[in-house]
């Protein structure tokens, strides 16, 4: 919500609000083009640890956050080709910069969406992903699973769910943390589905941010509802709808 003056914990001033807004909208080109996903807004940008990835707490100009003090290397030395010990990431050129990565992303980035033999050879696939991880946009694995769906399934979602199954915690930064429901067995849940041949329509999970409740983790695009009746802190009082 944007002030009509000074910023309060209820609103944002109107330059508060534009910079986020273009935050949020995913870095691009001078010309507009999309260099990368936009991100969700969610619960999570509140939080200690998504604050520690994104901003950090140094009281000075020189940042401590995670993305600077693992992103600079890994981006001088492994990411740009050739290495460029001395390149400071804060000076990253949305024009020119991006061809610098090029060759190490034909290696890291898994965009394919074709996935037919992988399939047809009994493959499963569980995906999970934090809707408030502060490194890799959810919206990003959400516009990929739906390319799959169009491009390996041929539209019909039901024909992909056979073998791929998408979970979108929300709340849940990166990898776990967060208030968010985070503590599952993505393992338990794959390895039943292979050998048992039982896809996980839910994960069960509980939370160390709310110690003694437990919910269920949705395979996307269902989301848990509460019945309306029986215990809330129990997953047997929800069910996966949408």
């Amino acid at each position: 919500m944007s002030c009509q003056g000074d910023k309060t914990d209820s609103c944002l001033t109107a330059g508060q609000v534009q910079a986020m807004s273009r935050a949020f909208a995913g870095p691009e080109s001078s010309d507009g083009e999309k260099l990368y996903s936009d991100w969700p807004y969610d619960t999570g940008v509140a939080g200690a640890d998504w604050r520690m990835w994104k901003l950090g707490k140094s009281p000075t100009s020189q940042s401590d956050a995670n993305n600077i003090v693992l992103g600079a290397r890994s981006l001088q030395y492994y990411f740009m080709t050739p290495p460029a010990p001395n390149f400071d990431p804060l000076k990253f050129d949305f024009d020119k910069d991006p061809a610098r990565v090029a060759d190490t992303a034909k290696l890291n980035d898994a965009t394919g969406t074709y996935l037919a033999s992988f399939a047809a050879h009994g493959g499963k696939l569980l995906l999970f992903q934090g809707l408030s991880d502060p490194v890799f946009s959810a919206n990003d694995l959400v516009r990929w699973y739906k390319q799959v769906v169009e491009v390996t399934g041929g539209g019909d979602l039901e024909a992909t769910r056979r073998f791929v199954r998408m979970f979108i915690i929300p709340g849940m930064t990166h990898c776990g943390d967060g208030q968010a429901f985070d503590d599952f067995d993505p393992l338990a849940a794959i390895e039943g589905w292979i050998n048992q041949d039982k896809a996980p329509d839910s994960l069960a999970a509980g939370s160390k941010a709310f110690p003694g409740k437990h919910q269920p983790i949705c395979a996307y695009p269902t989301q848990a509802a509460y019945d309306g009746k029986g215990n809330p802190d129990e997953i047997a009082s929800y069910s996966c709808r949408g």
